[in-house]
C-alpha cells in the first residue's frame, strides 16, 4: 500500500485518485515533491516526465526512478515574445544546427538520462 502519491495539478490528481489505498498529496512546487521522496515521506512523484527524468538522472540517482508510460505527452516549446521574429530566427537557426551536428542528441542524454524521441531531432 503507498502511504502518499505527490500531485502537483489536477490531472495528476485524477490519476492518483485511481490507485487504490493511496493517500494523495499535493504540493505548490515540484522541489517539495522530490525532497518528500528523499526523505521517505511520499513514495510516488506524479509530474512531467522531462521534469523527472531531469531529477532521477541528476539529483534523484540512485533514489527514484522513471516508470511506466507518460500520461499526457504535451509538446514543450520556447516562448518568445510576439514580434520578436529576429529572437526566433536565432533560436530555430541554433536549434537546427544542433540537432544536425548531434549536440542536440549529446546534451539529452547528458541531462535526461536516454536519447532523444525521434520526432525531437526534426
Amino acid at each position: 500500500m503507498l502511504d502518499y502519491v505527490e500531485i502537483l495539478v489536477s490531472n495528476r490528481y485524477e490519476i492518483a485518485s485511481k490507485i487504490p489505498n493511496a493517500d494523495v498529496r499535493q504540493f505548490n512546487i515540484i522541489v517539495d515533491a522530490f525532497l518528500e521522496l528523499e526523505n521517505k515521506g511520499v513514495d510516488v512523484v506524479i509530474n512531467d516526465t522531462p521534469v523527472n527524468e531531469y531529477y532521477v538522472n541528476n539529483k534523484g540517482r540512485g533514489i527514484a526512478k522513471v516508470t511506466g508510460e507518460d500520461y499526457d505527452a504535451a509538446p514543450l516549446g520556447i516562448a518568445v515574445k510576439k514580434g520578436n521574429t529576429e529572437l526566433l530566427g536565432k533560436i530555430n537557426d541554433g536549434l537546427a544546427k544542433i540537432k544536425a551536428n548531434g549536440k542536440y542528441a549529446e546534451i539529452y542524454k547528458k541531462w535526461f538520462g536516454k536519447e532523444p524521441p525521434a520526432e525531437d531531432l526534426k
